[in-house]
């Protein structure tokens, strides 16, 4: 069985050269030849991952069990990389930009919280949606505020959002939660009480991560914002996701093993799990999760090219292997891939899938 694929290019090239790499490691070229700047190929169901040679340059890599089979290949000159992304064929739903103040929940110099929605286009506000919560919601939409100022063009959860909506007609509303400030890493961080930070383990880091308060910050998210947004829409309290990168992918964690009876998917990409202890991690899984009878669905993905993704490869895999033994997780490692929006995009693209759409 084939799937059908194709991508439409920003680059001026009349032929691009199809690598594909099958699961059993088999490596298979072939040129493919444009059509009105547009690439259409065909992949088989075996293949692991695939990508585009450029002249002698790679492109990023793609995923045949990904949520979409269109995609924008074009070269960023900010990156000096050629970048694929998701096609957006559909027309933007509903931005909106919120601010809530601080309660006293919160450390006192956090004053306020701002974040974002998108809703796909043509949604009654009364029709029932699923929720996906996104730290760092300064970069989660290509529309969003941030778009100029993000050289890696977001991880373009709207665009996901209107796939969703527009191909398996699952809706879906975006909540990005702005991070984008000095306070980001004590936000996303645990606080000491959870286990101690394993500093030696990464280099360049300092006190900002000391005195985190990610348990409290939660809470304000799921005491404050969310009763905001389900004020406004009608969400399905059995269909809430949380996605994160880096230290998001770290809070990411902590929030879906902490509160599985809130959310039902979780999308952990790159986490920042070398801050703590394997055996804190996997202690506060077991105290939360093994005597619950709903385990939400986990998506792990690491990349592996600096010496700190690696480090952070190694510590996703260490956890994996454990995890694993009490319930399915799926897993993606990246090899030729840096931990940036251009690889996490194509990753969420992949885990949408398997939380959402695979048994």
């Amino acid at each position: 069985m084939k799937n059908n694929y194709f991508l439409l290019s920003h680059i001026e090239k009349k032929e691009l050269v199809l690598v594909t790499v099958l699961i059993d490691k088999r490596i298979t070229k072939k040129r493919i030849v444009s059509n009105n700047n547009v690439f259409s190929f065909d992949i088989e169901e075996s293949t692991d991952y695939f990508y585009f040679l450029i002249g002698k340059t790679k492109s990023d890599y793609l995923y045949p069990n990904s949520l979409s089979n269109k995609y924008e290949l074009s070269f960023n000159n900010k990156i000096n990389s050629y970048t694929i992304s998701v096609f957006n064929e559909f027309e933007p739903g509903i931005y909106e930009e919120y601010s809530i103040n601080n309660d006293q929940i919160l450390p006192k110099y956090i004053k306020n919280q701002k974040f974002w929605t998108y809703v796909p286009k043509n949604i009654d506000k009364n029709e029932k949606l699923g929720l996906i919560i996104s730290f760092d919601g300064q970069n989660a939409f290509f529309h969003g505020k941030y778009k100029n100022k993000n050289i890696y063009q977001g991880t373009q959860l709207d665009i996901i959002a209107d796939i969703l909506s527009n191909k398996y007609h699952k809706n879906y509303l975006i909540l990005g939660i702005d991070n984008g400030h000095k306070y980001r890493s004590k936000e996303l961080t645990m606080s000491s009480n959870f286990g101690e930070l394993q500093f030696d383990k990464l280099k360049n880091t300092n006190n900002d991560f000391n005195d985190g308060f990610l348990e409290e910050y939660m809470e304000f998210i799921i005491k404050r914002i969310i009763p905001q947004i389900e004020s406004k829409y009608n969400i399905e309290k059995s269909s809430i996701g949380i996605i994160g990168e880096s230290s998001g992918g770290l809070a990411s964690y902590y929030s879906l093993i902490k509160y599985p009876s809130l959310f039902s998917f979780g999308l952990i990409l790159s986490p920042a799990f070398p801050f703590f202890k394997k055996d804190d991690l996997l202690t506060f899984y077991k105290n939360n999760i093994l005597n619950k009878n709903k385990r939400p669905k986990i998506y792990l993905y690491s990349g592996n090219i600096t010496n700190l993704e690696k480090i952070i490869c190694k510590s996703t895999l260490d956890l994996y292997d454990n995890l694993r033994m009490f319930q399915q997780i799926n897993l993606r490692i990246n090899y030729q891939a840096k931990d940036n929006e251009v690889a996490w995009r194509i990753a969420i693209n992949e885990g949408m899938k398997k939380v959402l759409l695979e048994d």
